[in-house]
């Protein structure tokens, strides 16, 4: 099992990246989509500053020292986002019981500014029953989403 759920963190990460990359059927290029999101894996980023839930700003350095998995979502959205956040979730309770809640952070980021702020992302976690120290849900300043989600090698 711990070796199941130490492996699954990069997929994750790259599932994570690879389904925000997806686009309409007839422009998807799955080899690049996959391309881009292995590409971020490890890559040390910015130290961008986001609002998480409650209102409290965050700086990216505060995740700094254990494994930190990123995942993009538009709050508005019905079926990718929820669906991937409710997969997602099931993949953290696994990793947490085989690795330890502490060992890791996750990080979901609302990407459709100006509607996936602090309140829109509390929702978001509340309506699939995600409450856990170890993962925040961030609304990021309008001036960096797009940069962020490009460093993260997201595309939308």
């Amino acid at each position: 099992m711990r070796r199941f759920c130490t492996d699954a963190l990069p997929a994750l990460i790259a599932l994570a990246g690879a389904l925000g990359a997806v686009a309409p059927a007839a422009a998807l290029d799955y080899d690049a989509a996959m391309k881009e999101s292995q590409a971020a894996i490890g890559r040390t980023v910015a130290d961008y500053a986001l609002t998480d839930s409650d209102g409290r700003r965050v700086r990216f350095t505060e995740f700094r020292g254990k494994p930190l998995l990123v995942s993009f979502v538009y709050t508005g959205c019905s079926q990718v986002c929820p669906t991937t956040t409710t997969f997602l979730d099931q993949a953290v309770r696994q990793s947490a019981v085989a690795l330890g809640a502490n060992a890791f952070n996750v990080v979901t980021v609302g990407f459709n500014l100006p509607f996936d702020n602090p309140a829109a992302m509390r929702q978001f976690a509340k309506q699939r029953g995600i409450d856990r120290a170890n993962w925040r849900f961030l609304s990021p300043d309008a001036g960096v989403a797009q940069e962020m989600t490009n460093a993260f090698g997201f595309a939308h």
